[in-house]
This record gives C-alpha cells, structure tokens and sequence, in this order.
C-alpha cells in the first residue's frame, strides 16, 4: 500500500505544479518551448542535465554498474559533468542569446535563419524526429520497468 501512496503524491505534486504554472503562462508555444525565453542560464542548465537523467541513465546505469561495480556513477557523473558543462558553456549561452533576441522556438527555426535557407529545414525534420523517437521510446520502456515491481505488477 506504501508504494501506492508514494505514486499518488508524486503524482498529485505533478499535478499541482501543473496548475500553478499554467496561471503564470499565456498558452503560446514559446510558453510550452522554451519557458517563454524566461529562464536564465543556470535553471536552462540544470534543465538539460536533468533531461540526461531519464531511464536511458538511470535504468542502463544499473545494469551497467551490475556488471562493472561502483565505478560506473563516477564515471557517469563525470562525463556528463564535463560534457554537459562544456557544451552548455561553449554553445548553449549563444544559442540561448540568439533564441531570447530573435524569438527561436525551435532548432529549424535556428537552422533556417543561419543559413537564410528553407530547406535546411526540411532536411533537419526528419533527422531531429527519427533521432528523438528512440529517446522517448527507452523513457517509457524505463518508466514501465520502474513502476511495475513498485506496483507489483498490477
């Protein structure tokens, strides 16, 4: 029953977050994108690693570290430490400016106005949405994998 209850808070959190974010939004997609180009560049930070720590990390570092030992966290914590923190720094505080000054949404539109080309996205659709499809497809595979000992299969 514990287990139960744990989720249904988590849950209702979500929920209540939800809420409280939608009154101080206006429902336009750069409210949904990018925060309404609000956040600065710590919280965008902190964003982006938390994107890494979905079930393709947690999930994948466990049988990982099952096989190799401890290590493997370190290791882990380290390069995307260090990944993250460098392409953060080098590239995303630039791209962050650009978006803020002219209004990007998504990266297309970035592409788009670079090169001062159309095409550009369509040959950038298909590449960014086969490439974000195993992503999500390993976040509901890993959510799955969570919750069901927690549920006990039910």
């Amino acid at each position: 029953m514990t287990p139960l209850i744990i989720i249904v808070c988590y849950l209702g959190l979500l929920l209540a977050l939800g809420i409280i974010s939608s009154r101080s939004f206006r429902g336009t997609s750069k409210d949904y994108f990018v925060a309404s180009h609000s956040i600065g560049p710590f919280l965008l930070l902190m964003s982006v690693f938390g994107t890494t720590m979905t079930a393709f990390a947690l999930v994948g570092s466990t049988g990982k570290a099952f096989e190799r030992g401890i290590g493997v966290y370190g290791l882990m914590a380290s390069i995307s430490g260090l990944v993250h923190a460098a392409v953060f720094f080098l590239i995303g505080i630039r791209l962050w400016v650009y978006g803020k000054k002219y209004g990007f949404v998504t990266q297309i539109q970035f592409f788009r106005a670079r090169f001062d080309s159309q095409r550009i996205g369509y040959v950038l659709f298909p590449i960014l949405a086969m490439l974000v499809v195993p992503y999500l497809l390993i976040g509901i595979i890993g959510a799955g994998k969570t919750v069901l000992p927690v549920t006990a299969g039910a």
